[in-house]
């Protein structure tokens, strides 16, 4: 019989939002939410330089980062702009205060990581990312 308790989709959505919600509160020390400080993250990687690749990223709809951008480009984080190369693409480009929040909050996400992964070998936490991949997979299918 079906126990919701032992359904592994049920304890990995708990797992993720505690998770989320702990360093969510980190990052409010600095005024960044989670998801702005996703953006920082990816926009300082130079890989990650459109709005395409953003959503791409971020796994989210086109639109919901339009408005994110829209309050980090008016907050003063992000700049967009035209790409010469491709005149119907925007890219993004983090401005100097982007750049050092985003510096700032990499020690904040380190930090956390090694927070929540305390007392887990190497090996069990290479297990977990093989174990999550293919959950991840499997709903794929």
């Amino acid at each position: 019989m079906f126990e919701l308790e032992n359904c592994v989709a049920y304890i990995a959505t708990n797992a993720g939002k505690m998770l989320a919600e702990g360093f969510e509160k980190k990052l409010k020390k600095v005024g960044v939410s989670r998801v702005q400080w996703t953006v920082l993250y990816y926009l300082g990687k130079p890989e990650c330089n459109s709005q395409k690749e953003l959503v791409t990223r971020l796994k989210t709809k086109g639109s919901s980062t339009t408005r994110l951008l829209d309050r980090m480009e008016r907050d003063g984080w992000v700049e967009r702009r035209l790409n010469p190369d491709d005149r119907r693409e925007m890219l993004l480009v983090l401005t100097e205060k982007g750049n050092e929040l985003r510096n700032q909050c990499l020690p904040l996400g380190q930090a956390y990581n090694d927070q929540i992964t305390d007392g887990i070998s190497e090996a069990d936490l290479n297990i977990f990312y093989v174990v999550l991949d293919r959950l991840i997979q499997n709903t794929e299918e």
